[in-house]
């Protein structure tokens, strides 16, 4: 269930969240959490977007999904990283994968690709971190591809719903967005993030 909590501290820049004494940025509203199979995923408001506050970590009942290094322990700090059949399936009841739409959306209502590039990635696991403004923590959690892990510290690239535009990424310097690539490039069987909105 997604709810919204109203309750925001007296501080120039902060808010408080109903159910945590956690400071967090003004204008970001924690949720409730969301449930991806056995994984409860934090959720924030950003615009009018609900977003899942950090990569999802649910094993899928379709395709394929890895830790980092092959990891348990990567599972859990970075998420697992999903091939396309089971980003498509993998967020929870009333949240879905984001379209290419609602990532811009989300850039836009961060200030833009050169503010949003700071304002969304995390502050730690970057070599040059952002300063997680929104409280999205976006983790340089590297990819899988061609039966290799890569990029952990680097890179972060996320699944999109949109079928010509199936994936962006967040480097240490730009946002990219990837679709249908010359020549062709079929990035189904790669292993990326998800995070989930409503």
């Amino acid at each position: 269930m997604f709810s919204c909590s109203s309750k925001k501290s007296t501080a120039p820049n902060a808010a408080i969240s109903s159910s945590s004494s956690a400071v967090v940025p003004i204008g970001v509203i924690p949720n409730a959490p969301v449930i991806a199979g056995t994984d409860t995923v934090p959720t924030v408001t950003i615009g009018t977007q609900v977003w899942t506050a950090r990569n999802v970590k649910a094993l899928p009942s379709a395709g394929q999904s890895w830790c980092y290094d092959n990891l348990d322990a990567d599972c859990a700090a970075l998420g697992r990283l999903y091939d396309r059949t089971a980003a498509l399936s993998i967020c929870p009841t009333g949240s879905h994968l984001p379209s290419i739409v609602e990532w811009d959306q989300l850039i836009v209502a961060t200030g833009g690709h050169d503010a949003a590039l700071a304002a969304l990635k995390s502050t730690v696991g970057w070599g040059t971190v952002g300063v997680d403004s929104y409280g999205m923590g976006l983790i340089a959690a590297g990819n899988f591809s061609d039966s290799t892990f890569g990029n952990l510290g680097n890179f972060a690239a996320f699944w999109t719903s949109t079928d010509t535009t199936q994936a962006l990424s967040f480097t240490e310097s730009t946002i990219q967005f990837y679709g249908i690539l010359q020549p062709p490039v079929d990035l189904h069987h790669y292993g990326f993030s998800v995070r989930c909105v409503k």
